[in-house]
């Protein structure tokens, strides 16, 4: 399971968000699709557990780079 706080943090960190997804779909998707990971990854986001303030801009951008995934 990928926490709300480290997704943030790997995604206000990162320059690539291909890899972002990418990497965690590897370790955490359990067999599910890309789409139904990528969803998934979206719920938690919305939830904004992890300090919304900081991370606000690049998690948009993130968000939205994942609703074209679905």
């Amino acid at each position: 399971m990928i926490y709300p706080f480290k997704l943030a943090n790997q995604i206000q960190n990162s320059n690539d968000f291909k890899q972002v997804i990418w990497s965690n779909y590897l370790e955490h998707s359990n067999g599910i699709t890309m789409k139904e990971y990528a969803a998934k990854e979206m719920e938690i986001l919305s939830f904004g557990i992890y300090g919304v303030e900081e991370y606000h801009l690049k998690v948009k951008e993130y968000i939205i780079f994942l609703e074209r995934i679905i």
